[in-house]
């Protein structure tokens, strides 16, 4: 676990609301309630496969639940990370995340800019899925 999950696993130790997930693997899944969430950065997976992949790492899950979601990082691809904020594939909804951090050098040289810095809320029933996406610019 690298030295800053290490602090986070401390900092939240007896916080039952609080999972640090310290493993090396690129996607992560939480399970809650009727709601499965993916979790990756987004840039290896091909978005139409990420259900495929969801259904095949998560099979009790993926059965056990009705809605499905993957939140996916910056890609650095201008339409999905402009215009396109998700979309919707059998099985589960693929959704692109924007960045909050500041325009830096390699994202400078290549033409990543005036992406405007938000950030999501989601809310999640635990029976009737998602109820609420609130953006924030920051």
């Amino acid at each position: 676990l690298p030295i800053f999950g290490t602090a986070l696993e401390a900092i939240y130790l007896d916080n039952p609301n609080v999972v640090i997930m310290g493993d090396r693997l690129s996607r992560k899944y939480i399970q809650y309630g009727k709601n499965l969430l993916g979790f990756c950065h987004g840039d290896m997976e091909k978005p139409d496969q990420l259900p495929l992949i969801m259904a095949e790492e998560q099979k009790y899950a993926w059965a056990d639940t009705q809605y499905r979601f993957w939140f996916l990082g910056d890609k650095h691809h201008y339409q999905e990370f402009m215009f396109r904020r998700g979309k919707d594939f059998i099985g589960a909804k693929v959704n692109y995340l924007r960045s909050v951090t500041t325009t830096d050098a390699w994202h400078s040289k290549a033409g990543y800019i005036g992406v405007p810095k938000t950030t999501d809320l989601y809310i999640f029933d635990i029976e009737k899925g998602q109820k609420a996406n609130f953006n924030f610019n920051v």
